[in-house]
């Protein structure tokens, strides 16, 4: 599992997949929960059970799983994080965690400037903007460590066999001016 990663080119895949990949590990993981406070005491337990499913930006989950790395063990302070005024959620709150998340996955332009061993791209959906499938693609040392799943956007009688190819998103304009 070292130096090898699943890209995907949104966040919203990305659990799922660490999630999948955890349930295979051998052993039960170890399970962290962190602790919701509002800032207001008085909301407090009108609010517990909302707060626990939230995943603002810049918050860790809820839960994390893990397990040991290469046999290190490490020293990791729990650190209270707080929620952005501009949060939608409405009710600022602080969330008490490990600030780590697993990284079995991760976005296309989060592994920019990364090189790995293996690299496997999922590609759920189109890829979003110009560049990121040319990311995505040059993140291994060698080109057949790459792995490409394409998933076609809906399954239909007429759709049995799946697509094997999809779109690069280039936008010329740039490419002009690049060489101007």
């Amino acid at each position: 599992m070292i130096s090898r990663c699943i890209l995907t080119p949104k966040k919203s895949s990305l659990d799922d997949i660490n999630d999948l990949l955890i349930e295979r590990f051998p052993r039960q993981p170890f399970v962290f929960m962190s602790t919701d406070r509002t800032l207001n005491e008085r909301d407090q337990g009108d609010y517990q059970d909302f707060l626990n499913p939230l995943n603002p930006k810049g918050l860790p989950p809820i839960k994390i799983a893990v397990g040991q790395h290469r046999g290190k063990r490490v020293i990791l302070p729990r650190i209270p994080l707080q929620t952005s005024d501009n949060e939608k959620n409405g009710i600022p709150f602080k969330r008490t965690q490990f600030p780590v998340k697993l990284c079995f996955a991760m976005t296309i332009n989060k592994s920019q400037g990364q090189t790995l061993d293996r690299v496997g791209i999922y590609l759920c959906e189109l890829v979003l903007s110009h560049g990121q499938l040319y990311i995505a693609l040059s993140r291994a040392k060698m080109a057949s460590a790459v792995k490409v799943l394409i998933m076609p956007p809906t399954f239909s009688p007429a759709n049995i066999v799946p697509e094997s190819k999809t779109r690069n998103v280039v936008y010329r304009d740039i490419l002009e001016l690049a060489a101007k």
